[in-house]
């Protein structure tokens, strides 16, 4: 994605890296307020919007925009955007924004967590 970080704050710059990613694509697209919604439910739900940031440094996000089932006689293969971001200890950045085939019929974000903040959720969960 080039050597410039890419903040998910930054939402005219994000959305420009998915209009080009999206360019030809006309189902199952992201938009910049899409993934920054998704990112904040994911701190929600999980409880990592009460842990410190720098506890979230190296925490990766992969976002994908599937939704609908396709009829058997779908005659081809269905894409859909993914889009993987990682928390800096101060703020998320886009790593990688890119199309692929659908690999699941619902709106997914999939969290893969460092040991730090893995403790960290754990005890903010035992403690709530």
């Amino acid at each position: 994605m080039g050597k410039r970080n890419l903040y998910l704050s930054d939402t005219a710059a994000v959305q420009l890296k998915l209009d080009e990613v999206q360019k030809r694509a006309r189902l199952r697209c992201l938009s910049a307020e899409c993934v920054q919604s998704e990112v904040r439910y994911w701190e929600k739900k999980s409880g990592a919007c009460d842990i410190s940031t720098q506890r979230l440094n190296g925490v990766q996000l992969h976002i994908q925009a599937s939704g609908e089932k396709f009829a058997k006689a779908y005659n081809g293969s269905p894409m859909e955007t993914c889009v993987d971001v990682r928390h800096n200890g101060r703020e998320w950045v886009i790593v990688d924004v890119y199309r692929d085939y659908v690999k699941s019929h619902n709106w997914t974000v999939t969290a893969t967590l460092t040991t730090d903040a893995e403790a960290a959720l754990i005890k903010r969960l035992l403690t709530a």
